[in-house]
């Protein structure tokens, strides 16, 4: 989970600048009842964010906006952000040459943020989370890049430290898609199956290392295809309860891989990859845009995995703009993670939150659901609070389920969670929002914060 900081302005100066008149939907109105937050995150942490030249060195006063992003009457001058609100703090004037829809390759649109808090799975935690955003070639078609790390310090010992980027060359050609982690991560897993309850909480450590890398080729206009490898190496295992229950049970960790705990994991294989993609944002994408992803991946045991097993994830998602005449937007999620053949490492099944951001199953810890098959499918809005952009909110809900049982991998049973969020615009430049959001499942409520939209 990726946590944030605040800073506090003085009213009269926060309002000169959000312009809080202009709300569309006023504050008195926003009656979110986040459950137990007092106990849920502290933050004590600053925002900024920066404009970066990529190719000279030092500041710039006149900075050339990205606008393709906005509505084409909108005025990016006019748009607000968290720069805009340090600039007017240190009387610093911000100012633009005239808006231009065309992108600007060699321009990095950094986003920092520094932070403080609290989930479940972590307790409290520090956490500094960059983005940086990039073009690699201009004109209205081109895809935007974009490299984030989060390194995470957390009270229950553990030490997050994921990079991910996803990287364009020149005129969309190629796409470079890269998953790197390296986790120590003592943890819960709750069994198999969509039935499990907080009573079959097993706490177990281990570290992980992840190492995917697509190449991924443009076969036509939007669509790539290509190929990879990935690896996700477990290692230090230990069941903190020996594999049994107080009562005498035997956990579905320790059932799964004959009632015995592997010290070790491993599955490493070879992939493909069909990526149909019309999102330009993949930071915040915008109304109108679909995304669609056939991924397969063959793990085989001459290349250093525990069994030859397949791993087949279909992807889908869709960006309504609604109303038609506005920022609005209906976010549609479903995917499908499928595991075929022998048996995965119990690590390596499908998981809540276990996606490559981490950002599905909201409403849920880490890890709480666990088993051969997953499918989900989450639908949310996002709604714009202020006419300059700079407040905004969402409203979700998501339905995950998991194959019952091992060896039984039928799935007959639905989690729900439904939630609400706020929006702070980070960076209008790349359209980066720092993200809050409170979901409610089976168990109660989970915070979540990020940098930039979940999906």
């Amino acid at each position: 989970m990726k946590k944030n900081g605040n800073i506090r302005w003085p009213i009269h100066k926060l309002y000169k600048i959000s312009k809080l008149d202009n709300l569309i939907i006023p504050f008195k109105a926003l009656k979110i009842n986040f459950r137990a937050l007092s106990w849920v995150f502290v933050i004590v942490a600053i925002s900024a964010n920066t404009h970066v030249g990529a190719q000279t060195g030092g500041s710039h006063d006149k900075i050339t906006p990205d606008t393709a992003h906005l509505k084409l009457n909108d005025s990016i001058a006019r748009q607000k952000d968290a720069i805009d609100i340090l600039a007017y703090w240190f009387h610093r004037q911000r100012s633009y040459e005239k808006d231009t829809t065309e992108k600007k390759a060699g321009k990095l649109f950094l986003s920092v943020l520094p932070g403080i808090g609290y989930a479940d799975e972590n307790g409290f935690s520090v956490v500094a989370n960059v983005i940086g955003a990039f073009y690699t070639s201009e004109g209205k078609d081109a895809n935007i890049s974009s490299v984030s790390i989060a390194p995470n310090i957390t009270q229950k010992n553990q030490f997050i430290c994921p990079l991910v980027s996803d990287v364009w060359t020149k005129g969309n050609k190629l796409d470079f898609l890269s998953d790197l982690r390296y986790y120590i991560y003592p943890s819960v897993t709750y069994g198999l199956g969509g039935n499990t309850t907080l009573a079959d909480a097993d706490k177990i450590n281990y570290q992980f290392i992840r190492f995917y890398q697509q190449v991924l080729k443009e076969l036509a206009p939007d669509l790539v295809g290509g190929i990879g490898y990935n690896l996700d190496y477990h290692y230090d295992i230990k069941d903190n309860i020996g594999g049994t229950y107080e009562g005498g049970g035997i956990t579905d960790f320790s059932r799964y891989d004959g009632g015995h705990i592997n010290p070790t994991s491993s599955s490493s294989g070879l992939s493909v990859n069909l990526l149909y993609d019309t999102r330009r944002n993949l930071i915040n994408p915008v109304g109108g845009g679909s995304y669609a992803n056939i991924f397969l991946r063959q793990n085989l045991t001459a290349l250093g995995s525990d069994a030859n097993y397949e791993t087949v994830l279909l992807d889908f998602r869709k960006y309504f703009r609604f109303p038609y005449n506005s920022h609005n937007v209906l976010a549609i999620w479903n995917f499908y993670w499928l595991t075929i053949g022998n048996n995965p490492p119990y690590l390596d099944l499908p998981s809540t939150s276990w996606d490559t951001y981490s950002s599905s199953c909201r409403g849920y810890p880490q890890d709480r659901y666990r088993g051969r098959n997953m499918l989900y499918l989450e639908a949310e809005y996002r709604m714009s609070l202020s006419r300059n952009g700079l407040f905004g909110a969402v409203v979700f809900s998501n339905l995950q389920a998991f194959s019952q049982e091992w060896p039984n991998n039928s799935i007959n049973t639905l989690i729900p969670a439904v939630g609400a969020g706020f929006r702070f615009k980070i960076n209008k430049l790349s359209n980066t929002n720092f993200c809050l959001d409170y979901g409610i499942g089976r168990d109660g409520g989970t915070v979540f914060l990020n940098l930039g939209e979940l999906f």
